[in-house]
């Protein structure tokens, strides 16, 4: 039986659809669905030509509300934004409460058009949609393989939402996977290892990462606070400065400078240097040193003095590396001693 549009079966479509998406279509039957309509079974057939058509009908208007969905995520995307983030609206509205009916139209649709793959009202529906967000995803990445991971992210993610309801569960699931699709900063080593002078509005940092220096080393602190705030007070007088380095920042050198005795010149002590442990042998620590030495050669200083333990093997590599020698005189003279007691 043809069948002709009209607006009188636009009107019932619509109603159909609604109570379709409460009620499903696999198992729709023609009499509930007409008195829910305020029609009959007989005009549903005279319009749609068949119960299968009417089916058919039915998907191809929840399609159309997919793809409204689809053109607002282009239209998101062609801002620029990157795909993680369209993937992230996506799920934003496959989430939303309200529209839980039309999802599960979709996966019954979907599911169906899996087991009657041969013909019926729900043939090719499945391949339709997927190409249909294939096509989407395809405009903001050329990577198949990245579209489809996300393309089954999301539908995996669906399927679960829909069974359990579990908004929060399933979406935190969602983020982290889109998490880990959107590209880290590109980063270079020289650019982790970058060392700055740092100013009294870097307090904070200082006080944390000398509070976990001493933390690490099983020496008394009196917290990262108050570590700041002697800092802040050291920094003002002028006579310390601390280099940062990494983007945490991961490490620092402490260097306090006196006057020289035998010579008209300032000494420099590198009073601390500490590097986070996981960005330890990723040169770090020899940035800060060489950062170190130059900013007290700038400042006139003839020498720099510091101290380590002989258990610290790694630190005095580095040290001797650079030139330091704990030998007085000459490379084969008396060994120095550092002393210390508490006043």
């Amino acid at each position: 039986m043809s069948v002709t549009a009209s607006p009188r079966r636009e009107e019932l479509l619509e109603r159909a659809y609604h109570y379709a998406l409460d009620h499903g279509v696999a198992d729709i039957s023609l009499r509930p669905l007409a008195a829910a309509v305020d029609s009959s079974p007989r005009v549903l057939l005279f319009l749609f030509g068949s119960k299968a058509g009417l089916v058919q009908a039915l998907l191809a208007r929840a399609r159309r509300d997919e793809l409204e969905l689809l053109d607002r995520a282009r239209s998101a995307g062609a801002g620029g934004r990157d795909l993680a983030a369209v993937a992230a609206e996506l799920w934003n509205w496959l989430a939303a409460e309200e529209h839980r009916g039309l999802l599960k139209l979709w996966v019954e649709g979907y599911a169906r058009s899996l087991i009657d793959a041969g013909g019926g009202p729900w043939a090719g529906f499945a391949r339709a949609t997927v190409a249909d967000w294939l096509e989407l995803l395809g405009e903001l990445t050329e990577d198949t393989t990245e579209r489809t991971l996300i393309l089954a992210v999301l539908r995996g993610a669906l399927l679960d939402l829909l069974a359990t309801g579990d908004v929060d569960r399933v979406s935190a699931a969602v983020e982290r996977q889109l998490d880990r699709l959107r590209p880290a900063p590109a980063m270079s080593e020289r650019s982790r290892n970058a060392v700055r002078r740092a100013t009294a509005a870097d307090a904070a940092d200082i006080g944390r990462l000398l509070h976990d220096f001493n933390t690490e080393y099983d020496d008394l602190t009196p917290g990262p606070e108050r570590l700041s705030d002697r800092m802040k007070t050291l920094l003002d007088g002028g006579d310390t400065v601390v280099l940062l380095g990494g983007p945490g920042p991961d490490g620092l050198a402490v260097m306090r400078f006196r006057p020289a005795i035998w010579a008209e010149a300032l000494e420099c002590y590198l009073a601390e240097l500490y590097v986070v442990p996981d960005r330890r042998g990723h040169g770090l620590g020899r940035a800060l040193m060489n950062a170190a030495i130059e900013l007290a050669r700038e400042a006139g200083a003839a020498w720099m003095d510091l101290g380590t333990s002989e258990a610290d093997v790694a630190a005095r590599a580095l040290y001797e590396s650079l030139g330091f020698s704990n030998r007085e005189g000459k490379p084969d003279g008396p060994i120095n001693y550092f002393y210390e007691r508490e006043l």
